[in-house]
């Protein structure tokens, strides 16, 4: 009689835990789905401040080239070697602001080209590159730790139902599960399923430790 009860204990703590991970991993799933919208929201309102920061910047530089005769004449001075000098003109312009000091960067830039410390092809690159944007990179939703002793624990534990010389397995692995797992949110699920695993094994070391205490003393 004493062995019914403790199966249907057994087999309701069983379900009541089920329960409980799959409500958690709800809550997890979309805790992950919110934060993956943030994210992204995130970076489309960045990326939009820095479009239009570079708009301002080419429709100035556009202006600059065409209209003021320092800027324009160093512009013309690097044409004969492409785009890309031209490119890293602007480049170097936009880092340092300084407009007095046009002449001297297309200087710089020009000795760079004939000395071949300069990789046109590079610039073409970088520019490139640069003009593409950046693009968010978003994890995948998903348990923070990968080991498979939370899983193991558990799936030990439930063979121990049937066959219960697997609970000291389950119980070893759901205690060298935990020494593995920290206390984050990512970590919760897996933390679920070793608290399942130890309490099964546990409870089935004890039935079985009263059963053959009955069996001795009967």
């Amino acid at each position: 009689m004493l062995i019914i009860i403790a199966l249907i204990l057994l087999i309701v703590f069983l379900c009541f835990a089920i329960s409980m991970m799959s409500s958690s991993t709800k809550a997890n799933r979309l805790a992950h789905e919110k934060l993956r919208l943030e994210s992204q929201e995130a970076d489309q309102r960045r990326r939009g401040h820095l479009g239009a920061v570079d708009a301002e910047f080419e429709q100035k530089w556009e202006i600059m080239s065409r209209y003021e005769p320092e800027v324009r004449a160093q512009v013309e001075r690097l044409e004969p070697h492409g785009l890309s000098a031209i490119e890293e003109l602007k480049r170097v312009y936009r880092a340092t602001g300084d407009k007095s000091r046009i002449t001297d960067f297309a200087d710089q830039i020009m000795a760079d080209i004939e000395s071949g410390k300069l990789d046109l092809s590079r610039v073409e690159a970088d520019s490139v590159a640069g003009g593409a944007g950046s693009t968010a990179v978003i994890s995948n939703p998903g348990s923070g730790n990968s080991s498979p002793m939370p899983m193991l624990s558990l799936v030990f534990a439930l063979l121990a139902v049937v066959f219960p010389l697997f609970s000291p397995v389950a119980v070893v692995i759901g205690h060298l599960a935990l020494r593995k797992l920290g206390y984050g949110e990512s970590e919760k699920q897996a933390r679920y399923m070793t608290y399942i695993g130890l309490t099964v094994g546990y409870l089935i070391i004890l039935i079985w430790v009263i059963m053959l205490l009955m069996i001795s003393l009967g």
